[in-house]
């Protein structure tokens, strides 16, 4: 499965622009050089998860929109529904989540899977 880092920095740079930020002041607050900024935003830099949610942070924005369409494999998929115990385990990880990652995990949830992917 293939991630599109370029739909990636795409996104950024609409919520970069959307909160007029220079991409000069957005290296600055993510501490990081003026070109590996704007290689971000060209998508040749793939991005983990901290660095995704310290850039949806400062861009005010839902990482769901940062995702939305980066694996287009996804997109129209279906999914089955999961076993019991995956469920289960899932229901565990949310109940002694600290705040902060569950917060995380459900964006990246939310990004992933959509209600309507199943009907």
């Amino acid at each position: 499965m293939k991630i599109d880092d370029k739909v990636i920095g795409n996104h950024i740079k609409v919520a970069r622009k959307n909160a007029k930020l220079t991409q000069s002041t957005c290296a600055i607050l993510l501490n990081v050089s003026n070109s590996y900024y704007s290689r971000i935003e060209c998508g040749t830099v793939h991005l983990n998860l901290d660095r995704l949610f310290e850039i949806c942070k400062m861009l005010n924005t839902r990482p769901e929109f940062i995702l939305e369409h980066c694996c287009p494999e996804l997109d129209n998929a279906k999914y089955e529904k999961i076993e019991d115990t995956t469920a289960e385990e899932f229901h565990r990880m949310i109940d002694t989540a600290p705040a902060d990652k569950l917060e995380m995990m459900f964006s990246v949830c939310k990004a992933l899977y959509k209600p309507d992917d199943n009907q």
